[in-house]
């Protein structure tokens, strides 16, 4: 009998090679364009079960076939858009993608030896799982179409008196979108699996780590990895390891006038081939955090648009706080922390936290080809260090010419040569043979010479911090704490030079003279050298206080008086600040929020002092006014005013006045804002800019919620000495859920001012007939089918402003048949 179960599962075994094999008799042929996006790697194909070795056209590409599924695999994401045109073989034939074994019935060849303890299976058990199976056909306008299928399976229950499972494990096949983005994210791939009881709570798999317990180690990163917390009567403590996803930035980003985006987020490199973690950005226009409705991060090609509710001009300041893939190495985190509690007043924390990239597997190709050896004698002042992407291989197609690359010919040359685009020119243009195969030529002349051989790579890194803090009293009381910090950071785990960790120390102490008023003291001292893991201070903190991003605040020490009362809120402080290079700083803060029957005033003034008041402050004031159930007046008043009294300060000076009203489902909103130059001759500002915004939404919902119609229009008015502008910007959505009969949908339509890269046309000789462009006697390109020129397009270092108008559709219709589910979509 069990050589009976073994032959069965032999033949189907068997059968299903044979289909494979003979599947080329029927196979069919298909030649298509597949458009090649920067950062994409997986690109599916119109057609599966591929005939092994038949696909050509992408020899210019290092790539794999998958001829079961019908994909395209690049083994290195390209860097610029590209289009393949690639011709292959297809079978006719429906095989199936996955053939059952047999195995999941070996029980039922050994009946006689079943345990008595296999009974109890069969028992009911707490824990429930639950989860569906999807096929799922994508069909596009142009004819192509994908199949793919996924898992999502959920786990609830109950392990044991008081302990809980609960997780989710999906797994769908289909490949992450290129235009994936703030507004369509999903996990293609996720795994979280929580196990919790009244004082434990585990989790493994994907998992958010936000270490935010102290002052100085504050850590918030995406993990594949586990974390546990535990608390019991005074105790509590968290531990967490895995392999982080991404690494820290903070990115100032340099305006345009009128350009809502793109705006490319790049590494500490300047390396502009990054992703960003989903869900892991902050973005700040002038000192005030964006909610995510009012831009779009597209995370795959790590760029930033602004939505039309909100114009940008080159004055705006925009900072964006992310967490990138690391492609270079991958990298470790761990941490714990403890806390103890002494009756009501003393409470003690300590903490220790280590990050690391591992040098001895880097995941770049290009290091991986570097003998370990010849990278421990790296040495960089700044972090990086520049690698050929040169691979020596006798079948390649480059050989080396004095210190240029020159194209010998498919297997021609000794080496294999990646060209990486960098924003600058001097290197390499981008042409093709008389075949259409893409290479490369050095030009440094040509304005498109901006491909490099070569790889500017970050140095890896070893980075701990252990912290101790003491909080005695009690919030509401009288309460002090003290937060202290020692942390190493090696900047080269190639060449490691035995760090001296460096202190620092913060302290915030409160006495309360009478329940609505109390003294305050707070400020914080760490060593130059010390290293955070995330930026701790706000993006505007130094450039209110006279210093640029590039000084390192050592040390600040403020007092204040508070008054607190329900209706009433100020605060009223003198801050001081040092740098590395012992300029120091005198600021006088003051900050309140009252409200009087309904009326709601808030404001905030900054201003620096020395021998008295410097021509340095800010003030930002707004007032609510109810004036009916549904109706309310806003105003506010924003005003910069930063001379250059400081060298390492720079001037600025802009005054906003904003006034609309809120009525029902309508707001307006009337801006005016002055931007000025500093004119060094004069020492003074001159107005360059007066621009006038008038904003308009409407947001409102009908038929018990069932259509919703969300729209606005914003308009501005740009006034200078040498051009007037005028701009008009609108977003619209129509939404629909009707719920009992399985529809929901939307229309989304905008008209949005962004910019793109100026592209310069390249006309390339292919051959007499092959082409679609000629030479016509005067010298010019004229279209010819029968041509012996094709049409490039290149980039370039220039932009162009452009008017992009969008219209969407979305349509789903579900419905449930017993335990199948039906879902049908339409996106257009």
């Amino acid at each position: 009998m069990i050589r009976n179960k073994y032959k069965n599962t032999f033949i189907r075994v068997c059968a299903f090679i044979m289909v494979w094999s003979i599947s080329t008799v029927f196979a069919g042929e298909r030649r298509e364009q597949v458009i090649l996006k920067p950062g994409q790697t997986v690109y599916p194909l119109s057609h599966t079960l591929i005939v092994v070795d038949s696909l050509a056209g992408a020899d210019a590409y290092h790539y794999l076939v998958d001829a079961l599924y019908g994909r395209l695999i690049l083994l290195q994401a390209p860097q610029t858009n590209d289009t393949l045109e690639i011709f292959y073989q297809y079978s006719e034939i429906n095989a199936p993608k996955r053939t059952d074994l047999g195995i999941g019935r070996i029980t039922s060849w050994f009946p006689e030896e079943r345990s008595r303890s296999a009974t109890a299976l069969d028992d009911p058990s707490k824990v429930r799982t639950t989860g569906s199976i999807s096929r799922q056909i994508e069909v596009g306008s142009t004819g192509q179409s994908m199949l793919s299928g996924g898992l999502d399976l959920r786990i609830s229950g109950e392990l044991a008196p008081g302990i809980h499972i609960k997780g989710v494990i999906s797994d769908n096949d289909a490949p992450f979108q290129d235009y994936a983005s703030t507004q369509s994210v999903r996990d293609v791939d996720n795994v979280l699996i929580q196990v919790y009881s009244e004082r434990l709570h585990a989790e493994i798999g994907d998992i958010y780590v936000n270490h935010s317990r102290d002052h100085w180690s504050r850590f918030n990163r995406k993990l594949i990895g586990a974390q546990v917390r535990y608390e019991h009567e005074g105790f509590s403590g968290s531990a967490f390891v895995g392999s982080a996803r991404g690494r820290f930035r903070r990115q100032e980003v340099t305006a345009r006038d009128g350009d809502q985006g793109p705006y490319r987020l790049v590494s500490e490199s300047g390396d502009n081939a990054i992703m960003i973690v989903p869900q892991s950005e902050h973005v700040y226009l002038d000192g005030v955090a964006l909610d995510k409705s009012l831009y779009t991060m597209y995370y795959t090609d790590a760029e930033l648009f602004f939505s039309p509710e909100i114009m940008i001009s080159a004055a705006s300041r925009i900072v964006v706080e992310y967490n990138f893939v690391n492609e270079f190495y991958s990298r470790s985190s761990l941490g714990a922390s403890s806390s103890w509690r002494f009756g009501k007043n003393i409470r003690l924390q300590a903490g220790l936290v280590r990050e690391k990239d591992d040098e001895n597997n880097p995941t770049d190709i290009h290091l991986m080809k570097i003998p370990s050896d010849s990278l421990t004698n790296i040495v960089s002042p700044d972090g990086y260090f520049t690698i050929s992407t040169a691979v020596a291989d006798s079948s390649g197609d480059y050989s080396r010419e004095g210190d240029t690359w020159v194209y010998r010919g498919e297997g021609q040359g000794s080496h294999y040569v990646y060209f990486y685009r960098e924003n600058t020119n001097g290197g390499y243009i981008r042409t093709y043979t008389s075949d259409g195969r893409m290479v490369y030529e050095y030009a440094p002349l040509d304005p498109l010479s901006q491909y490099f051989p070569r790889r500017r790579v970050t140095l890896p890194t070893t980075q701990w911090m252990g912290t101790l803090q003491l909080e005695l009293g009690q919030k509401g009381k009288a309460h002090a704490l003290i937060d202290g910090a020692y942390a190493s950071f090696d900047a080269n785990n190639y060449n490691p030079q035995n760090t001296v960790p460096k202190p620092a120390v913060k302290w915030d102490a409160r006495i309360p003279l009478s329940p609505s008023f109390v003294l305050q003291t707070q400020g914080w001292l760490k060593d130059p050298e010390f290293m955070s893991f995330i930026n701790l201070n706000d993006p505007e903190y130094e450039r209110a206080l006279g210093f640029t991003a590039r000084d390192t605040v050592t040390g600040t020490a403020a007092f204040s008086a508070q008054f607190n009362r329900p209706a009433a809120r100020a605060s009223t402080s003198l801050e001081y600040a040092r740098d590395t290079k012992e300029n120091t700083r005198l600021r006088l803060l003051s900050n309140g929020n009252f409200n009087i029957k309904g009326v709601d005033l808030q404001y905030r003034w900054s201003h620096l002092l020395d021998d008295g008041f410097l021509p340095y402050y800010t003030l930002n004031a707004s007032i609510r006014i109810p004036v009916k159930k549904d109706l309310a007046l806003t105003s506010s008043w924003m005003q910069d005013h930063f001379e250059p009294v400081f060298a390492s300060s720079h001037a600025y000076r802009s005054e906003t006045l904003r006034a609309g009203f809120i009525w029902q489902q309508w707001s307006m909103d009337y801006i005016y804002r002055r931007d000025y130059n500093w004119d060094a001759p004069d020492s003074s500002f001159s107005a360059y800019s007066r621009k006038q915004d008038l904003a308009l939404k409407f947001n409102r919902a009908f038929w018990d919620n069932r259509i919703n119609l969300n729209t606005t229009a914003t308009y501005r008015f740009d006034r200078r000495e040498t051009s007037n502008d005028h701009y008009i910007l609108t977003s619209g959505q129509l939404g629909l859920q009707f719920r009992k009969i399985g529809i929901d949908g939307n229309l989304k339509a905008n008209i949005n001012r962004t910019s793109e890269t100026k592209r310069e046309a390249v006309f390339i000789f292919v051959g007499d007939g092959l082409g679609y462009y000629r030479l016509d006697d005067y010298g010019n390109y004229v279209p010819d089918n029968m041509g012996n020129f094709i049409l490039r397009s290149e980039l370039t270092n220039e932009r162009r402003d452009q008017y992009v108008s969008n219209m969407g559709t979305s349509m789903n219709w579900r419905k449930s048949f017993n335990k199948i589910n039906v879902q049908i979509s339409h996106i257009g």
